[in-house]
C-alpha cells in the first residue's frame, strides 16, 4: 500500500485501497481530504477553506438580513412621481395610447424599460402600484444573487444594501434599483471578459444588458456608451460586435419610435427637468445635494474605495469607474434631486462598491481586519439612519391620492385642470384632463427658459428652488382656458408656490377670470394620519383650494359644494 502525504506532516491518508494520482502540475493540498488531527492540533487546507467560505457567507446572510430589515423599516414609503408613469400605463392598458390626455402624446415619463414591466405585469392583472413595488423588491434581491454568482467580496453589497435609499427605493415606485440593477450586471459582464476566451454568448449578453441601461433612465445611453468603452479597453477591441449590435437595434429602435411617436428625440421629463435651466443655479444645487445627502452615503463609498485602494487588482479595477462620470454628470445637470434617500447618488455609489467588490482582496492579514472592521461600522451607521428615520407615506402622494378621487367623484369627465402635482392627483382622477404647470408633462412649458426668481418666491426653503420645479408659463396655461386651476400642492392655495403660480396671480386676465373657492371634505380615518397637519382645526375636514373659471361649466358644482375665499390681489390694493 502506497500512501501520499499532505502537506501538513502529520496528517497523513490511511487507506485500504491505494488513491488517485495526483495529475501533472495539481496541487496536493488542494486535493487533501485531511480534517483536523484532535492529537495534534493541524488544519488542513480544506478546513481552512471552509472556514473561508462560511466567513463569505456569513456576511452575505447579514447583507440580506440587513436588507430585509430595510425594506420593513420603509415599507410605507412609495413616491408621487411613480404615479407619473402608473398613469401612462394605465392608459395605455385601457387602449388610449401612452398619453397623459386623450390625444396628448407626451413622453412624460423617462423610464421605458420601467414602464413596460409595469405594464406587462398590469397586464396579467397585478396592480399597477403594487407592480411597481414588486418590481423594486425583485431588483433589490436580485443584486444579492448577482454579488453572489459573480463571486464579488460581499463587504461591498453590506454596505451598499444598508444605505437607507437603498431599500426605501425598492418600494418608491419608481426606476432606481432597477436602473442600478443592469448597470451592475453589465459590469459583471464586462469583468469576466478580462480572460475568458472569445464567447458570443457573453458578448450577446452584455449588448442585452447595455440595452436595459440605455433604455433604464434618461443617462442611460451615456452610461452604456462608457460600459462599451470599458468593455472595450478589456478586450482591446476584440468580440465587442456582439455587444453593440442589442444595444444599437434596441435603443435605436426605441428612439425611431420616440420621434415618430411623441415628436422629441429625449423624454419631455429630461427636458423639463434638466434643458435651459441657468447653469450656476444647478450647480450650487448639486453641490448641496452632495454635501446634505453625504451622511447617507458617504460610508459605503469609503469602504468602497478603501476595498479598491486595498487590492493588487486597484491598477486594472480602475476601468470598471468609468460609468461614475455620467452618472455624477446627472446630479450636476439636474443640480440635484428634491426626493428622499440620496437617489442619484444610489448608482455610482454601487458602481464603486461593486468595483471594489470585484477586486482581489489584500493578501495582508492586518488589512483584512481593518476592512472587516469598518465594513461592520460602515453598515451599522446606515442601518441605523433608517432605524431612527424610516421613511414613512410621502404626503404628496397621500394628499393626491385622496383629493384625486374627490374630484373624480364630483367634476364631470373631461374637466380640465392645471395643477402642479403631476403623479398621483392626476392618477387618481383618470377621467379628468390635466395640465401640468411644471412641464413635465406638458411640451410647451417643458421648452419654455424658466423667467428669473420673483422676489415673493425667493425663499431657501420655498418649492420654487428646488430642482426640477424651476419651469412654469402662466399666460399659456391660461391660454388653453382651464375650468380649474389649482395653485401650490396636491390640496392647492390661494398664494403661489411656483414661478408659474406667481405669473397667473400677476395676470389681469387671470383675476378677471377666475375666482377662489374651497371644498371641506371629510377625510375618513384611513387618510387621516398622512393628512392631518392639512386637516382645518375648526371643522376637522380637509381644504381643498382652487381657482374656478367664471363661464366653466364646473362653476355650479362648486358653487353647491364649496365657499368662495377672498382673492388674495383685493389684500394688493
Amino acid at each position: 500500500m502506497k500512501n501520499y502525504d499532505c502537506p501538513d506532516k502529520d496528517v497523513v491518508f490511511e487507506s485500504r485501497r491505494k488513491p488517485a494520482e495526483p495529475a501533472p502540475g495539481q496541487d496536493v493540498s488542494s486535493t487533501c481530504q485531511a480534517r483536523r488531527d484532535p492529537r495534534l492540533g493541524t488544519v488542513s487546507a480544506t478546513g481552512r477553506v471552509w472556514k473561508s467560505i462560511d466567513r463569505r457567507w456569513l456576511v452575505f446572510g447579514a447583507a440580506l438580513l440587513a436588507l430585509v430589515v430595510g425594506l420593513v423599516l420603509h415599507r410605507r414609503f412609495f413616491h408621487d412621481d411613480a404615479y407619473i408613469s402608473l398613469r401612462y400605463g394605465e392608459r395605455l392598458l385601457a387602449g388610449k395610447g401612452l398619453t397623459w390626455n386623450d390625444g396628448e402624446r407626451i413622453e412624460g415619463f423617462s423610464n421605458p424599460l420601467w414602464l413596460a414591466q409595469i405594464v406587462l405585469l398590469g397586464f396579467l392583472g397585478v396592480p399597477l402600484a403594487l407592480a411597481a413595488r414588486v418590481l423594486g423588491v425583485l431588483y433589490a434581491f436580485a443584486t444579492v444573487v448577482l454579488w453572489a454568482r459573480s463571486r464579488s467580496t460581499p463587504a461591498g453589497l453590506l454596505v451598499l444594501v444598508t444605505i437607507p435609499g437603498w431599500t426605501l427605493w425598492a418600494l418608491g415606485g419608481l426606476e432606481t434599483i432597477s436602473a442600478c440593477f443592469w448597470i451592475l450586471m453589465s459590469l459583471v459582464l464586462v469583468w469576466g471578459m478580462r480572460d475568458a476566451p472569445p464567447s458570443r454568448a457573453r458578448g450577446f449578453a452584455l449588448g442585452l444588458s447595455l440595452a436595459a441601461v440605455a433604455l433604464g433612465r434618461p443617462e442611460g445611453i451615456a452610461v452604456s456608451l462608457t460600459l462599451l468603452c470599458a468593455a472595450a479597453f478589456v478586450r482591446r477591441g476584440r468580440d465587442l460586435g456582439l455587444a453593440a449590435a442589442p444595444l444599437v437595434v434596441l435603443f435605436g429602435g426605441y428612439q425611431i419610435f420616440r420621434l415618430a411617436y411623441f415628436g422629441d428625440w429625449i423624454a419631455n421629463a429630461a427636458r423639463a427637468k434638466a434643458i435651459d435651466l441657468p447653469v450656476g443655479a444647478r450647480l450650487a444645487d448639486a453641490a448641496t445635494y452632495v454635501i446634505e445627502s453625504a451622511q447617507q452615503w458617504m460610508a459605503a463609498a469609503l469602504v468602497a474605495t478603501w476595498l479598491i485602494v486595498c487590492s493588487p487588482d486597484r491598477r486594472r479595477i480602475w476601468v470598471l469607474l468609468l460609468p461614475c462620470l455620467p452618472l455624477l454628470v446627472l446630479v450636476v445637470a439636474g443640480g440635484g434631486d428634491h426626493m428622499l434617500g440620496a437617489r442619484f447618488m444610489l448608482a455610482p455609489v454601487a458602481v464603486l462598491a461593486l468595483a471594489g467588490s470585484l477586486a482581489a482582496p489584500s493578501p495582508r492579514g492586518g488589512v483584512r481586519a481593518a476592512t472587516l472592521m469598518l465594513v461592520v461600522v460602515s453598515a451599522l451607521w446606515q442601518l441605523q439612519l433608517s432605524w431612527r428615520y424610516p421613511a414613512e407615506r410621502n404626503p404628496a402622494a397621500a394628499l393626491g391620492e385622496f383629493v384625486g378621487r374627490v374630484l373624480k367623484d364630483r367634476l364631470a369627465p373631461g374637466t380640465l385642470i392645471a395643477a402642479a402635482t403631476a403623479g398621483s392627483l392626476p392618477y387618481f382622477a383618470p377621467s379628468l384632463s390635466f395640465i401640468d404647470t411644471l412641464g413635465i408633462n406638458d411640451r410647451h412649458i417643458a421648452r419654455t427658459v424658466p423667467a428669473p426668481m420673483p422676489r415673493a418666491l425667493s425663499k431657501p426653503d420655498g418649492w420654487f428652488a428646488v430642482p426640477g420645479h424651476r419651469r412654469g408659463d402662466g399666460p399659456y396655461v391660461l391660454s388653453r382656458r382651464p375650468d380649474l386651476i389649482m395653485l401650490g400642492g396636491a390640496h392647492g392655495d390661494i398664494d403661489p408656490w411656483f414661478l408659474g403660480d406667481f405669473q397667473l396671480l400677476m395676470s389681469e386676465r387671470f383675476r378677471a377670470d377666475y375666482a377662489p373657492w374651497r371644498w371641506l371634505v371629510p377625510v375618513p380615518p384611513s387618510y387621516q394620519p398622512w393628512v392631518v397637519d392639512q386637516i382645518d382645526s375648526q371643522t376637522g375636514r380637509l381644504p381643498i383650494t382652487f381657482y374656478v373659471r367664471r363661464d366653466s361649466g364646473v362653476w355650479p358644482v362648486v358653487a353647491r359644494q364649496g365657499e368662495p375665499l377672498r382673492p388674495p390681489w383685493i389684500a394688493d390694493r
